[in-house]
């Protein structure tokens, strides 16, 4: 009878061995982090195109640009975040690498809006670092 080799923690992987994958719990915890920052996303953009008189300044209190222009742009970033969300709730973890980008974008995004809605903004960059730790984490 053969003896199967045991592997001991701190071993190093054999090289035809993948290497580390994150806890499916944490991919998971992550899109669902990042399929809530993208449906927020798309709810601000889509106000923002619909009804620009609805936040707390006019057009010319931002930092840069206009609603319509804001609402497009996060319009698409909630979609994108939505998508790269429901990927790594299926346990793709290459959908990760993307999502941090986007993340990113949408913070700086968020500074750019903090005029018009500085209570959502304030949340919406809070959840933006939240995610941002959860898929660093999951990147171990």
């Amino acid at each position: 009878m053969g003896t199967v080799p045991s592997v001991r923690a701190g071993d190093a992987p054999s090289a035809g061995a993948p290497g580390p994958v994150a806890p499916p719990g944490r991919l998971r915890h992550a899109g669902l982090l990042l399929t809530l920052l993208g449906a927020f996303h798309l709810l601000s953009g889509l106000t923002a195109l619909g009804r620009p008189d609805y936040f707390a300044v006019g057009p010319g209190g931002l930092m840069a640009l206009d609603y319509p222009v804001w609402g497009t742009v996060f319009a698409l970033l909630g979609s994108v975040q939505l998508a790269l969300g429901a990927s790594l709730q299926r346990r793709r973890p290459r959908a990760a690498g993307a999502a941090v980008t986007v993340v990113m974008v949408a913070a700086i995004g968020q500074a750019g809006f903090f005029a018009a809605f500085p209570l959502w903004s304030a949340l919406l960059i809070g959840l933006c670092v939240l995610t941002l730790h959860t898929l660093c984490a999951s990147a171990r």
